[in-house]
């Protein structure tokens, strides 16, 4: 399988995510690799993200800079 260049540009969304309150919310049309490349791009910036997936929107995640707590899920 050829490598697939990003679209978009992980490193500013990764940073973007940490200057919210909380985070973001973001859609793609290829889920697989948009996680692959923000994980990348979190570890690489030293800037921990968590990625979490809507049930009815498989294309659809919240990017947040720290881990959901279960009270709050």
């Amino acid at each position: 399988m050829p490598k697939v260049e990003a679209h978009f540009d992980a490193d500013s969304l990764v940073r973007a995510v940490h200057a919210q309150p909380y985070g973001l919310r973001v859609t793609t049309n290829n889920p697989r690799i948009f996680k692959a490349t923000i994980y990348k791009a979190a570890r690489r910036l030293g800037l921990p993200t968590h990625i979490y997936s809507f049930p009815k929107a498989p294309n659809s995640f919240a990017l947040l800079k720290s881990k959901l707590a279960k009270d709050e899920a």
